[in-house]
């Protein structure tokens, strides 16, 4: 089944049809909304690929029907975040104010067989339907894949 969220460019893709995903080096994430992180209790603002990868990973293995055996939380040690361009916000959400970043961040798929980097780009491009973070039922953490 493919879902897609309002405004993403192309046409919906399945899961299946998303880790046919051709493997990539270098990868772009563009955070166009209110984007954060909680890690034990605190709010997070640096997207680190355990934090933002490891995001895509828990809602992938929640919802798809198709396996990414290659990745691992352990494994995403090989993602290296390389370039950022963010900018800090707070938002309200009526119930709290939570600090926030939007931006992108430039990320590279270092040592890693092509099974890996395959499954790393798959959840690049699964970033635009399942979001990145905390709250992405409040429409934060809106991700787009650049590159």
């Amino acid at each position: 089944t493919a879902v897609a969220p309002a405004g993403m460019r192309g046409a919906p893709r399945s899961y299946a049809e998303l880790a046919t995903t051709a493997p990539v080096a270098n990868l772009v994430l563009r955070f166009t909304s209110p984007t954060t992180f909680r890690q034990a209790g605190d709010h997070f603002l640096h997207p680190t690929p355990r934090l933002v990868f490891g995001s895509h990973l828990r809602r992938w293995r929640a919802f798809a029907p198709v396996a990414l055996d290659a990745l691992s939380l352990a494994r995403l040690e090989h993602i290296r975040l390389v370039e950022v361009d963010l900018q800090h916000i707070d938002v309200d959400l009526t119930v709290a104010r939570h600090p926030a970043i939007t931006g992108w961040a430039r990320y590279r798929v270092d040592g890693a067989d092509d099974a890996f980097a395959r499954q790393v780009a798959t959840l690049a491009a699964y970033a635009a339907y399942c979001g990145t973070g905390a709250r992405t039922s409040f429409g934060m953490g809106q991700t787009e894949w650049l590159a």
